[in-house]
């Protein structure tokens, strides 16, 4: 299977990490090569979703993607 586009790998002790089974890394948002800076909002809507995944009991899902 060939790719059409760039995918992300985490490096370092990232992917050590991952290889272990010790860090899922996540986004809603297509990856993209040039840095990006993202809002305060975004990162909350990151931080639920986590939350929402860990099975936080006063987890909501209040998601704008």
């Amino acid at each position: 299977m060939s790719r059409s586009r760039e995918e992300y790998k985490p490096s370092g002790e990232a992917f050590n990490a991952c290889t272990e089974g010790r860090l899922l890394q996540i986004s809603p948002w297509e990856y993209h090569m040039e840095h990006r800076t993202i809002s305060r909002e975004e990162c909350l809507q990151l931080n639920g979703m986590a939350e929402v995944i860990a099975g936080y009991p006063n987890a909501h899902a209040n998601f704008n993607i």
